[in-house]
């Protein structure tokens, strides 16, 4: 398992935004391995292109792409803590997450 929370206030490193970032943290997991991050944004809306991005840099690289609240009670146009977990391999869909996994960003 791989845990990110790489973020000062909401600025992101641009480091872990490329897909070269994302490959690379794929070979570094087991089959079945799992890549966890902590992205601030909000998900629906036109601020939301944080969580779009990484998002679609991410599924390059990986089987499997889940987003879920970190807060349930966080209107999802607002700017919030948002757990992205990338998986390698099988997909495996209960990771003991208190809320629910939301759809793709679009």
């Amino acid at each position: 398992m791989i845990i990110i929370d790489a973020f000062t206030n909401i600025q992101i490193p641009e480091s872990l935004a490329r897909t070269n970032t994302a490959v690379l943290a794929r070979k570094r997991l087991d089959p079945g391995g799992i890549l966890a991050m902590n992205i601030i944004s909000p998900y629906l809306g036109r601020q939301a292109q944080v969580i779009r991005h990484f998002y679609d840099m991410y599924s390059k690289a990986f089987d499997h792409i889940t987003v879920y609240p970190a807060d349930g009670s966080t209107s999802l146009w607002q700017s919030q803590n948002l757990v992205m977990v990338a998986q390698k391999g099988r997909l495996r869909s209960d990771y003991g997450l208190r809320f629910g996994q939301l759809d793709p960003p679009s």
